[in-house]
């Protein structure tokens, strides 16, 4: 049996404002919402969240757009202030217990039902004495939990679970903790691919265009809401254009500091790509440079690439940057060549990458390692402490390839993870048995041919002025050669862990619910 329920509502610029009176109704808006528009966390916004405690009788006050609202049922938009009856639902009708497969089952009032390990709820209880909001953080003592502990009794009232443990302890849920979290695979799936991670669109040559998109410098420095747009952009899409930016070189600090923390390598937190005498890296001569991703013999190797052009090559087709969808190619040939993708996928590749670097104060730093280290810029305004020239390192993974992960291509449910690939770094020695080698090198030249063929693969050439912006697991990049003689060609360049890319979206994807005026 469906409640029905009332809430009041007064349109507002391009937003209703709706109260109301009960969880249930809330819950109703979430999965309204969720079937009319492509992502409900962007389309909803709690001006007076509380938290998972529901309590009956408590008004909640949301935003939501006109446009979505117009797909719920017995609206009445014609008025400036209504009451507006809405069915609500789903709301718990029943629980049960299956001791055999020590589950609580709750029943809900649209047919449907939910199983939870009784376990798992004794681990999650939100009381005071097992959960600290404040810390988000479990504070139960695992060293003396009880594993052989049952419900005693459950019990629900205004859709929250209440269960009483055979120790006496009680724990509470509300109905909307639970589902965010249940074990069905629509609710795994929302947590895996909206929260998690965001879903990735692999892309080629063909739809270029539809994908490369620009975006203001300015807005992004003062708006959380673009700041957002162009982060999810970059990781659904694998890269995009800042525009707009001044020609100084402290500026791509400044958007990468908007986001989170630079990533410091070996030679600090920023790097300079340019043609220079004495090169330790093929990226800083003049010639063509193949594809590759930046630094693949980290252990954790750098999620976001941000490259500041200051100069461009003069040129028209040199300087350019190329790219190659590596999450689209995976997926191309795990498909139509199996046989070459589980060897590109599972065979363990040696790199390193061995040189000296001229730093601040012209110090030469040696070193033989599998990080390549860019070089640290004078940043204006600071100044930077000697550096010691004895400085190095060393350090050596095996990843494969096309790696899963750790050290494959794919994660554990066979998604597509990252991409190793740089000709210039892969090392002589190759530690694998010695009937693998000649079948790695076959599928290599079927992998590079893909690399290369024009339906795969994209040129662009930035100006002076924009930021180049790219996930550098999932992109490889290269560059047309230039003559360094007419114009002297160069960027200003940041890295990124994913970890924090993925962290400032979720963050600001609930500030921004919370706060829908921004």
């Amino acid at each position: 049996m469906k409640v029905r329920e009332f809430l009041d509502y007064q349109a507002q610029e391009e937003r209703i404002m709706l109260t109301f009176k009960r969880a249930s109704s809330l819950i109703k808006l979430i999965e309204l919402v969720k079937t009319t528009e492509a992502s409900c966390s962007s389309r909803f916004f709690l001006l007076n969240p509380h938290s998972n405690k529901l309590q009956t009788n408590v008004g909640f006050l949301v935003a939501v757009p006109i446009r979505c609202f117009a797909h719920f049922p017995n609206q009445r938009q014609d008025e400036k202030h209504k009451v507006l009856p809405l069915d609500v639902g789903p709301v718990i009708c029943g629980t049960a217990v299956s001791p055999q497969e020590k589950l609580v089952v709750v029943s809900l009032s649209d047919g449907s039902e939910n199983k939870y390990p009784w376990l798992w709820l004794r681990d999650n209880c939100q009381c005071d004495r097992c959960y600290s909001p404040a810390l988000h953080s479990r504070t139960i003592d695992w060293e003396h939990f009880d594993i052989n502990i049952i419900p005693a009794n459950i019990s629900t009232q205004d859709s929250i679970l209440r269960v009483t443990w055979s120790d006496g302890h009680e724990s509470t849920f509300s109905l909307p903790w639970l589902l965010e979290r249940g074990f069905t695979p629509k609710a795994q799936d929302v947590w895996l691919n909206e929260i998690y991670k965001l879903p990735r669109v692999p892309w080629g040559s063909a739809d270029f265009h539809k994908v490369l998109r620009r975006f203001s410098f300015s807005h992004i420095l003062e708006s959380d809401t673009h700041l957002l747009e162009w982060l999810e952009w970059v990781v659904t899409y694998g890269l995009a254009i800042v525009e707009g930016t001044p020609n100084r070189r402290d500026q791509n600090r400044r958007l990468a500091e908007k986001v989170a923390f630079i990533k410091k390598t070996h030679f600090g937190e920023e790097f300079e790509v340019q043609a220079k005498a004495g090169a330790s890296n093929l990226a800083y001569l003049a010639t063509p440079l193949q594809l590759h991703s930046d630094l693949l013999y980290y252990e954790y190797q750098p999620g976001l690439n941000m490259l500041h052009c200051l100069v461009q090559a003069a040129g028209g087709e040199e300087g350019k940057n190329q790219f190659t969808d590596c999450l689209r190619l995976s997926q191309i040939l795990r498909e139509t060549q199996p046989d070459v993708y589980k060897i590109l996928s599972t065979t363990l590749v040696d790199w390193s990458d061995i040189g000296a670097e001229r730093v601040l104060f012209m110090s030469l730093l040696p070193w033989s390692s599998v990080p390549r280290p860019p070089t640290v810029p004078p940043y204006p305004g600071l100044v930077y402490p000697a550096l010691n020239p004895s400085l190095s390192w060393s350090s050596v993974p095996r990843p494969p390839t096309v790696p899963l992960y750790p050290g494959r291509v794919e994660d554990h449910s066979g998604q597509f993870v990252r991409v190793n690939y740089s000709h210039q770094q892969r090392d002589s020695h190759f530690t694998v048995p010695l009937d693998q080698v000649n079948r790695w090198y076959e599928a290599l030249a079927v992998f590079s041919q893909a690399l290369h063929h024009p339906d795969n693969t994209v040129f662009l050439k930035t100006k002076p002025g924009e930021i180049l912006t790219f996930d550098n697991l999932r992109m490889l990049h290269g560059r047309t050669g230039y003559n360094n003689g007419r114009s002297e060609r160069h960027l200003i360049g940041v890295y990124m862990d994913n970890d924090m890319v993925f962290s400032r979206i979720r963050v600001l994807r609930e500030k921004l619910r919370r706060s829908p005026a921004n």
